[in-house]
């Protein structure tokens, strides 16, 4: 099983891999944070101290956040797929209190590019925005893969 490499937020490390970002091209980064008794994906920027999770229908912040680095354990930098209506292949990121498995996603919303969570028996992702969890049905999660030049959605930072 492919698994993702995360290490502690203490500012932004060198190796954090930018996954999504705001409407004003700000960099989000997949964050995950030990809350509710399971390890839960959101986002985290530069300039933040807490990651923004959605739980319980609310963007909550917490403190304590690890950030997803560059790589994946099968050495790939990882790739974002719209699932089939299956995890496939998705990598597992966290998992609720009772266990079940969590992946990274991301999905558009008010003209940025934002990171959340979603498990497999879920019809749409759950991403912090606002002040609360957001379901959006049309989302990708993070895969094994390497893109050959770079993330499609960050088109707009070539020259």
């Amino acid at each position: 099983m492919v698994t993702a490499n995360f290490t502690p937020w203490n500012g932004l490390p060198p190796e954090a891999r930018q996954a999504g970002f705001e409407q004003d091209h700000q960099i989000l980064y997949v964050a995950r944070v030990a809350y509710g008794g399971g390890l839960h994906l959101g986002k985290i920027r530069a300039d933040w101290r807490a990651a923004a999770i959605p739980f319980g229908g609310q963007e909550v912040w917490v403190d304590g956040a690890e950030v997803w680095t560059h790589r994946l354990s099968d050495g790939s930098g990882g790739v974002w797929n719209v699932p089939g209506g299956s995890p496939g292949d998705a990598v597992v990121c966290g998992h609720e209190a009772d266990g079940t498995p969590l992946y990274a996603a991301r999905a558009y919303h008010n003209g940025g590019l934002h990171l959340g969570k979603w498990r497999a028996d879920w019809t749409a992702a759950a991403i912090p925005y606002g002040g609360e969890e957001l379901w959006i049905s049309r989302f990708s999660v993070l895969s094994p893969g390497q893109y050959i030049d770079g993330d499609p959605a960050f088109e707009w930072q070539r020259p």
